[in-house]
């Protein structure tokens, strides 16, 4: 019996530590957290055109909200709504003729999506949207709405801090009228193509390059075409973004393209904070 104590102390820490395991065995499974279908994003932008050399300078201020819900892995549909309007020297730009419905410009469109993957570094994406106008221009002019439909191509190397992106959109304006207020022809069709490129330069930091050019046919058949350059860098703190972006570029109705010219039509600096929740 002399021995008694000692098997006890080899014993009981047996069984309490088998008492454990039933324990952790027998309760009910924690069920993983569900993640939700639903995405938004809040974002407010400043931009002004430094081609423009009125004295104070104007800045175009825009606030959207979108909405997106993943039906799907693959599919997804979302809604955006935004408003804009310039100010200049602190005060809306507005004309002694002008309502306010000319001053601040409305938009809302929708967009249905499919996203798809080929191999590991190789995402595609097709797209169908569509976006009434409801701001004053568009009423005066008889444009109704534009819809379309497109697809993308993104290709990442060097484990994914760059990504090389081919994306091709064509697109139709609904008009009332054929011709606009001064008379010319309004558009009729437009195929936008845009060349992307960007890098990762740290786990928060990106820069980005790209490149866009659109074709437009006129109500009278006439094609016409314009491109722009655009430069970005962004920086993410968490759900939080801020980008700083510039662009310029203008029209060449003989259809050449310059990739690096800089013209006076359009050299607009932006600045944008986002919020994605």
């Amino acid at each position: 019996m002399k021995f008694l104590p000692f098997l006890l102390l080899l014993i009981l820490p047996a069984m309490a530590q088998a008492q454990s395991l039933r324990m952790r065995t027998n309760a009910p499974v924690e069920e993983a957290k569900a993640v939700s279908p639903w995405e938004g994003n809040l974002r407010y932008g400043i931009s002004s055109d430094y081609a423009d050399d009125r004295t104070p300078r104007g800045y175009m201020n825009s606030l959207t909200g979108s909405v997106t819900y993943n039906a799907t892995e693959n599919w997804h549909v979302g809604v955006e709504a935004g408003a804009r309007a310039e100010v200049v020297g602190g005060q809306v730009d507005k004309d002694s003729e002008q309502s306010a419905t000319e001053t601040l410009n409305t938009s809302i469109s929708a967009e249905v999506g499919y996203d798809g993957k080929i191999g590991r570094t190789t995402v595609y994406s097709l797209f169908a949207h569509g976006e009434p106008l409801m701001d004053e221009a568009s009423r005066l002019e008889g444009y109704k709405s534009i819809t379309g439909a497109g697809a993308a191509l993104k290709l990442s190397f060097f484990s994914q801090i760059y990504s090389l992106t081919n994306m091709v959109d064509l697109s139709q304006l609904a008009n009332e009228y054929r011709d606009n207020l001064a008379g010319e022809p309004n558009p009729d069709i437009f195929v936008t193509y845009k060349l992307g490129n960007s890098v990762r330069l740290s786990e928060t930091w990106r820069a980005s390059y790209t490149f866009g050019l659109k074709a437009t046919k006129y109500t009278d058949g006439f094609w016409g075409y314009s491109y722009n350059n655009s430069f970005a860098v962004s920086k993410a703190f968490g759900n939080l973004a801020v980008a700083f972006a510039y662009e310029n570029g203008g029209f060449t109705d003989n259809g050449d393209v310059n990739l690096w010219y800089i013209d006076d039509y359009r050299r607009i600096a932006h600045f944008m904070v986002s919020y994605k929740f």
